[in-house]
C-alpha cells in the first residue's frame, strides 16, 4: 500500500510557494464510493487541483504508527513516552493524588502508573479491550485530567494514561480498512484557507457545520452515502490539513515525502529556517513566541502560504523561553596559562566564576589530545570547593566514569556522537551512580533532536557552537536554533554552549536560552578584566531571562 517514501516529488519543488497545497483524506468510516464522488465533486467546485489521491491500509498505519505519528502528543503520552518521561506540573501532581491517594512519585516507583502501550502488555488484553475499559471510566471519579489531551484512568489496579487513545487509534487499524487520502493545492485569491476548513470541509461537530460543508453534507445524506453510523464529532468522516505547514508535515508523515521535496520546506529553509528545526517543528511542539510557550501548529492555524511562511521566519527566531535556570559561568581552562592551571583557576574563581570548565580530548574523537583524571585530581587538591565541569571529547567515555569520579568531577558531559543509542541511558544513570551529574553534548553536525530523548534525564545538555578540538574559534550563530528549541523543551535543565562566547556573542545566546556559558579566551586572554566579563556575560543571561 500506499505509506512508504515516494520515488519522485509530487511537485516541482519551487520556491517561495504562495499556493495553498494541503492533505486531504477520507477515514475509514466513511469509505464509500459515494463519499468518495462527494468529495471530489466538491474540491472542483471551489477549483481545487487534485495533484495526486490513493488509499494507505490500515496494515501500514498500524505497522509504520503514522496515526501515532498525526495524533502527536495525545499519541505519544499513549504509545511512546513512559509517565517517567512526562513534564507534570505540580498542580496535575495534587490533582493525581487527590484522585488515586498516592503521589505521582509513588506511583512511578512501584510500577503502577503505566503509558497505554504498557498497560497492553501487562494486561494481556487488546487495543479494543483496553479502549472500551477507558470508555466506562467517569471522569472526576476513576479518571483525572492533567491537562490538555493528558489523562490516567484507574484499570484493573494500573493508572493508565491516556487509554481512551486505543479507541481512536482502533478506528485506522483495524485489518481490512485503510483511508483515501488526496492531495490538493489550490489559489489563496479563489479561497482562504480558513474559508477552506470552514466553509468547504465544515467544523468538528457535522451537526453545527456550515450547511454547505462536507462534513453537514455528509451527515445529512449519511444512508444514503452508505454509511453504517451516523457522523458525529468522533467520527466526522473527513480530515483536512489546519494550515500549509500542517499539510507539509502530514505529507511527511502519511505518504514518506521528503521534507526537503517539499516546496513550502525550501520556502522556509531559502528565508533562513534550519532544516533541523523545521523537522522538529513538525511534531507539534510549544514555541516560545511573544513571551510565552505556544502550539506551533496552533500559532499558523488557518494562515494562507505566504502569511505562514513569514510568520514561520518570525518563530525562528531565536526566543529566550521562560525558564528556571540561574546563569552559571565557566572559565574554560584549556585558553588559560596552562603552566599555572591551579593559581589560573583559583583567580577566575575570584573574579565571579560560578564553575570551571575542563575539555577533556583522546586525539581520536577530536584531532588534539589534552588531559586527563590525573590532571583533574591534582587540581581538585588547590580549588577544594569549585565545581568542576569535565567535558569529555572521548571515544568510550563510559571507561572514565570511576577514574573522573575519584579525581573528584562533578559534572561528566559525554558526546552522543561518541556512543550507541542503546548505551546512551545505561551511561547517564552510571554516571549518576557514581555520584557525578551526567550531561550529554552535540557538536555542530549533529542536530538537537539526537537531545531529545534524554532531556529529562539529564542535568546537562551541551550544544557546541565551534567544532571541538581547538579554543580560539569563531562563535557558529547558526547554532542558536538548536540552543531555542532545546529550551523551550527542557525548562528545567542546564543548557550550556561552549565555543566563541564572549562580551560581543552572548547577547545571542542568551537570547536563545542558554544559561550556562562557557567563555575561554574572554576570559584568560591578555589585558581582559575577567570579573568584568564574567559580570558582563551573567548580565546578559539574566537580562534575556527576565524580558
Amino acid at each position: 500500500g500506499v505509506g512508504a517514501a515516494t520515488a519522485t516529488p509530487l511537485w516541482p519543488p519551487t520556491a517561495p510557494m504562495t499556493s495553498n497545497q494541503a492533505f486531504v483524506f477520507i477515514k475509514p468510516q466513511a469509505l464509500t464510493g459515494p463519499v468518495i464522488a462527494v468529495v471530489k465533486e466538491r474540491l472542483a467546485s471551489a477549483k481545487i487541483t487534485v495533484v495526486s489521491e490513493g488509499e494507505v491500509s490500515a496494515e501500514d498505519i498500524d505497522s509504520k504508527k503514522l496515526v501515532d505519528t498525526h495524533y502527536g502528543a495525545i499519541a505519544a503520552k499513549a504509545m511512546l513516552l513512559e509517565p517517567g518521561a512526562l513534564e507534570v506540573q505540580e498542580a496535575a501532581k495534587g490533582k493525581f493524588k487527590d484522585m488515586f491517594g498516592k503521589t505521582w512519585e509513588e506511583a512511578l516507583t512501584s510500577g503502577v502508573l503505566v503509558n497505554a502501550a504498557q498497560a497492553l502488555e501487562k494486561l494481556k488484553i487488546s487495543d479494543q479491550v483496553l479502549g472500551e475499559k477507558y470508555g466506562a471510566l467517569k471522569l472526576g471519579e476513576t479518571m483525572v485530567k492533567l491537562g490538555g489531551g493528558f489523562y490516567v484512568g484507574s484499570i484493573d489496579n494500573l493508572l493508565v494514561v491516556n487509554g481512551f487513545y486505543m479507541r481512536m487509534r482502533c478506528k485506522f487499524t483495524t485489518p481490512g480498512t485503510k483511508i483515501h487520502y488526496f492531495v490538493v493545492r489550490w489559489e489563496p485569491q479563489d479561497l482562504s484557507w480558513a474559508d477552506f476548513r470552514g466553509k468547504l470541509l465544515g467544523g468538528t461537530d457535522p451537526v453545527k457545520a456550515d450547511e454547505a460543508s462536507l462534513r453537514h453534507q455528509l451527515y445529512k445524506r449519511w444512508k444514503e452515502m452508505g454509511l453504517e453510523v451516523e457522523p458525529s464529532t468522533s467520527d466526522n468522516c473527513l480530515h483536512a490539513s489546519a494550515s500549509p505547514f500542517e499539510g507539509m508535515a502530514e505529507f511527511n508523515n502519511w505518504l514518506g515525502t521528503p521534507l526537503e521535496d517539499d516546496p513550502f520546506c525550501a520556502t522556509l529553509t531559502e528565508a533562513g529556517v534550519s532544516a533541523d528545526t523545521v523537522k522538529w517543528w513538525t511534531a507539534d511542539p510549544a514555541v516560545p513566541f511573544e513571551g510565552k510557550k505556544q502550539s506551533l501548529f496552533d500559532l499558523v492555524e488557518d494562515m494562507d502560504a505566504k502569511e505562514c511562511a513569514e510568520m514561520l521566519v518570525k518563530i525562528s527566531d531565536p526566543q529566550c523561553a521562560p525558564h528556571e535556570c540561574a546563569a552559571k559561568i565557566g572559565p574554560s581552562l584549556l585558553a588559560s596559562d596552562l603552566s599555572c592551571l591551579a593559581s589560573e583557576s583559583q583567580r577566575v574563581l575570584k573574579a565571579g566564576a560560578d564553575y570551571l570548565h575542563l575539555d577533556v580530548m583522546d586525539g581520536h574523537f577530536v584531532p588534539n589530545l589534552t588531559w586527563g583524571a590525573p590532571v583533574v585530581a591534582c587540581l581538585r587538591k588547590h580549588v577544594p570547593d569549585a565545581v568542576l565541569d569535565c567535558h569529555l571529547m572521548v571515544s568510550n567515555p563510559g571507561q572514565w566514569v570511576e577514574d573522573f569520579q575519584k579525581a573528584g568531577a562533578d559534572f561528566f558531559t559525554f558526546h552522543v556522537e561518541a556512543v550507541k543509542p542503546e548505551e546512551v541511558m545505561p551511561l547517564v544513570e552510571k554516571i549518576r551512580a557514581a555520584g557525578m551529574k551526567p550531561g550529554i553534548a552535540i557538536k555542530p553536525g549533529t542536530p538537537a533532536s539526537a537531545l531529545h530523548p534524554y532531556g529529562p534525564h539529564v542535568d546537562l545538555l551541551l550544544v557546541m557552537t565551534v567544532e571541538p578540538g581547538f579554543g580560539g574559534q569563531s562563535f557558529m550563530k547558526h547554532m542558536m536554533p538548536k540552543v531555542s528549541q532545546l529550551r523551550a523543551m527542557f525548562p528545567g535543565t542546564q543548557v550550556q554552549v561552549d565555543g566563541g562566547l564572549g562580551p560581543a556573542t552572548i547577547d545571542a545566546a542568551a537570547k536563545a536560552g542558554a544559561n550556562s556559558i562557557v567563555a575561554g579566551s574572554a576570559c584568560f586572554k591578555e589585558g581582559a578584566d575577567t570579573a568584568a566579563v564574567i559580570a558582563g556575560l551573567r548580565k546578559a543571561v539574566d537580562d534575556a531571562r527576565a524580558a
